[in-house]
């Protein structure tokens, strides 16, 4: 099994370029992240990282699962780091991708980008979009999923009501020494909401069990514009010997 949850303000299925071309090989499950929008419900509010690792708990034990591989975007993947953490048990490998406010703390471009989209509409979306997905906005082959992203994020904003996201902090250094969990930290040279060398030199340094691997020519799209290097390297690390 292989649990993937998307990143803040998205619905799982925006993972699905990518979630087809691993499933052949794996039971994907491809979640909506408790507490946002989509289709899963929180009971009571999401404050805190142990509230995702309590949800994450149920959820494994209702889908019958003792340990699972998980592969988590942007914030999904900084849920699944805290879940690593907390529960390596539960874990057999990890894949992070693009994680938001886990190797760094998330630049302030990014957030005002990300405040504006709750107020401006479709051209906060569309700004936001081109900021940070930059390949998917400038190649004209992906102009329906760049519009079809910027619709349905548009939607999920009037159609949910608001909530407070739990601020996505990085583990300190101390704690990444003590991930026991094998982890793929995975993302673009181009990352827009971290500086891309910085964070493997980091990473590198404080968590040098952890393998990191950088896609040429992408940035926060690379789910969909990288999706087929992305998923022969998640591949790769988490059943070597097997090919897309």
């Amino acid at each position: 099994p292989l649990v993937m949850l998307p990143g803040v303000g998205s619905a799982s299925y925006t993972l699905s370029a990518l979630a087809s071309q691993i499933a052949p090989h794996f039971h994907v499950y491809a979640v909506d992240n408790i507490y946002d929008v989509g289709r899963s419900v929180a009971s009571r509010p999401v404050e805190s990282a142990d509230d995702f690792t309590a949800w994450l708990d149920g959820l494994f034990d209702a889908l019958s699962l003792e340990r699972a591989d998980v592969l988590g975007l942007s914030y999904g993947g900084w849920v699944f780091s805290q879940y690593a953490l907390r529960r390596p048990e539960r874990l057999g490998k990890v894949v992070l991708l693009a994680p938001a406010g886990t190797v760094a703390p998330i630049n302030f471009a990014f957030i005002w980008r990300a405040l504006l989209t709750l107020v401006g509409g479709e051209w906060a979306m569309v700004e936001f979009a081109d900021w940070a997905s930059p390949t998917l906005s400038s190649d004209p082959k992906w102009a329906t999923e760049r519009a079809g992203l910027i619709e349905d994020a548009t939607l999920a904003q009037r159609s949910f009501a608001k909530r407070r996201l739990v601020p996505p902090v990085p583990p300190a250094d101390a704690e990444w020494a003590k991930l026991t969990a094998p982890t793929l930290l995975l993302f673009g040279d181009e990352e827009v909401i971290f500086e891309p060398r910085a964070a493997a030199e980091k990473m590198a340094r404080v968590a040098p069990q952890m393998k990191v691997e950088v896609i040429p020519g992408a940035s926060h799209d690379l789910f969909i514009v990288a999706a087929p290097e992305v998923a022969r390297r998640t591949l790769a690390f988490l059943r070597p010997g097997r090919e897309v």
